[in-house]
């Protein structure tokens, strides 16, 4: 099927705005296949994490779960948090140190219950692990459905999930020896970090070391699903693809990061002002919307890593629409791709 846009101008040079506008206009020229595949992916991932959250329940009913989630998930707004409650309230917080982190015994957790740390992070390492095989047909899938956007298609939702599923063991394996390297990391950090006073300086230290990692190894994912490279051998190309642009993918994940965290805050915020008169129907409303959100997010931050991936290779490689094309194994796209082949330029493009 042909595209609904002429892609010939996503294979310019990128500017840093740029990227976001290429990864957008994938997006919602796209959006029902993008967003049926974004949330398939939410749903299995929230069924997954309420299991978890009953399994923590039965074991260990006066565990705080979200300690562990938050130790790994925006470590910064947590740090300044709980810094900025214990300096100016009276809140007596606890932190646990590195002799109660290898302690199975109950710890106390702000007056608000028990809390086993080392079964809590066993239980989180366990669910991103079980998340991570569940999802990986799905981030295949949208891999290659921001791929055939780039080679003038169409993407569908059947093709692309099944392109998924057959990459999906690859796509597993890289992620989760990311993920492992990255836990281990962040865990040894956490051990150290005795005090408050550290804590800022450790959640510091989590937040480069993911970001780093993420920003070095954006390409892995996309190299093995469009290259067809190992999930081991996609580390290597990842890094040699990115490891002169790491300062710039960091800055435009972090960017991207903020705009996705603030933006629907301020909608969220207005809905429930619009509507404060019917509270019920207020949280129904909320809760669709954190739905949805919730999957663009995702979607857009899996497009977003291909956008970047395929910008440092038009650069770096001088990689055209028909040599795309070409290593994609789908035709060529019309008369407007000819004339990029007969001149083996790309059509100049300025956002």
């Amino acid at each position: 099927m042909a595209a609904t846009f002429d892609p010939t101008f996503l294979f310019n040079k990128p500017t840093f705005c740029g990227t976001y506008f290429h990864a957008f206009k994938i997006f919602f020229a796209h959006w029902q296949t993008f967003m049926g595949l974004g949330l398939l992916l939410i749903l299995v991932t929230a069924v997954i994490w309420i299991v978890f959250v009953v399994i923590q329940t039965v074991f260990a009913p006066s565990t705080t779960f979200a300690f562990a989630t938050r130790l790994f998930f925006s470590p910064i707004l947590r740090a300044i948090y709980y810094y900025v409650i214990y300096s100016f309230t009276n809140l007596d917080f606890y932190y646990p140190t590195v002799d109660d982190a290898y302690s199975y015994d109950a710890l106390s957790y702000n007056n608000d219950g028990v809390f086993p740390v080392m079964t809590a992070l066993t239980l989180f390492f366990l669910a991103m692990v079980l998340c991570l095989a569940a999802t990986s047909t799905f981030t295949g899938s949208l891999i290659r459905a921001t791929a055939e956007a780039y080679a003038g298609a169409s993407p569908e939702f059947r093709p692309s999930l099944r392109y998924g599923w057959n990459v999906k063991w690859k796509i597993f394996c890289s992620s989760f020896l990311l993920f492992l390297g990255v836990f281990i990391c962040c865990l040894v950090i956490f051990l150290l970090t005795r005090n408050l006073e550290s804590l800022v300086l450790s959640d510091i230290a989590i937040f480069v070391i993911i970001m780093g990692t993420v920003s070095s190894m954006i390409g892995a994912m996309p190299s093995i699903v469009l290259e067809n490279v190992s999930a081991t051998g996609a580390f290597k190309r990842s890094w040699n693809l990115c490891k002169s642009s790491t300062c710039e993918i960091f800055c435009k994940l972090v960017v991207f990061s903020i705009g996705m965290e603030v933006i629907p805050q301020v909608i969220s915020l207005i809905i429930m002002q619009v509507i404060r008169s019917n509270s019920t129907a207020g949280m129904i409303i909320d809760s669709i919307f954190s739905v949805l959100i919730s999957g663009f997010y995702v979607v857009m931050t899996i497009v977003l890593s291909v956008v970047i991936y395929m910008g440092i290779r038009i650069v770096k490689e001088e990689l055209t629409q028909v040599s795309f094309n070409q290593e994609l194994a789908l035709p060529a796209p019309d008369n407007q791709v000819n004339e990029v082949e007969a001149s083996n330029e790309p059509i100049e493009y300025s956002v």
